[in-house]
């Protein structure tokens, strides 16, 4: 594990700050939606309640699964790597659909209804609002969500030749 404070190194040698890439919160905003809402969201690659969540939902169907593709490649040879690999990343869409809220997503604004309603931020109304989202945009939230550089307040420092002005 890296520790984000600086660091003497030892014997002089260099010293380390790593604080800039520390992840903490981002908002992602929906544009293409109306009222323009923003989910307030957490690392999903970093973020061990989501880990557990999907180990917890995925971890037996995915076991299954790889028995069921063993037993038929050995009997039949017919690997099915395509359909394999898309009956997956459909499952893995739907999957995190159930898992973000609560998650991934911590909270949200400008969330309204089909009546114009401001919906206030609840682990039930953020599943529903994600079981009505079309796969297009639940797949832009999780492609943000996987990216901890998304997730980090700081900009890394500049490199060392450059503040030297030996560039």
């Amino acid at each position: 594990m890296i520790d984000s404070q600086p660091a003497a190194a030892q014997n002089g040698v260099a010293e380390f700050d790593f604080s800039y890439a520390e992840l903490g919160a981002a908002d992602f905003e929906l544009s293409m939606l109306e009222g323009n809402p923003v989910l307030e969201m957490v690392c999903a690659a970093e973020n061990p309640a989501y880990s557990e969540a999907l180990l917890k939902i995925g971890g037996e169907r995915r076991r299954d699964l790889a028995k069921k593709d063993a037993r038929r490649v050995a009997e039949t040879g017919d690997t099915e790597a395509m359909v394999r690999r898309w009956r997956d990343d459909e499952q893995e869409r739907e999957d995190d659909r159930a898992i973000y809220p609560g998650t991934v997503v911590r909270g949200w604004r400008n969330v309204i209804n089909s009546k114009g309603e401001p919906v206030p931020y609840s682990i039930d109304a953020c599943r529903a609002f994600f079981a009505k989202l079309p796969d297009w945009i639940l797949n832009r939230i999780r492609w943000f969500a996987v990216v901890p550089k998304n997730f980090s307040g700081k900009a890394p420092p500049p490199p060392a030749a450059t503040v030297a002005g030996n560039s």
